[in-house]
């Protein structure tokens, strides 16, 4: 089994204007396939461009309020399988 990669996805798209999103997913011909599923007239992106990241920016994480425990959040990185 291959490790998961961190990718950013970064492109316009309609109502929007230029967005990141990231997701997490074995390669990056995975994130490419997921992205043309979801079509333009769906929110999805008129262009983009992926690329491999390290680790995840600070802006994608939330913290816990009571425990202080700090994670992605669903919302802001997609885990692909």
């Amino acid at each position: 089994m291959s490790d998961i990669k961190i990718y950013e996805v970064s492109g316009y798209k309609p109502l929007k204007g230029t967005v990141k999103e990231y997701y997490r997913a074995i390669t990056d011909t995975q994130v490419n396939r997921a992205l043309k599923l979801e079509t333009v007239e769906q929110g999805g992106f008129v262009t983009y461009s992926i690329r491999e990241i390290d680790v995840l920016p600070e802006g994608v994480f939330i913290t816990c309020p009571e425990c202080e425990s700090k994670f992605a959040s669903p919302d802001r990185v997609k885990t692909l399988n």
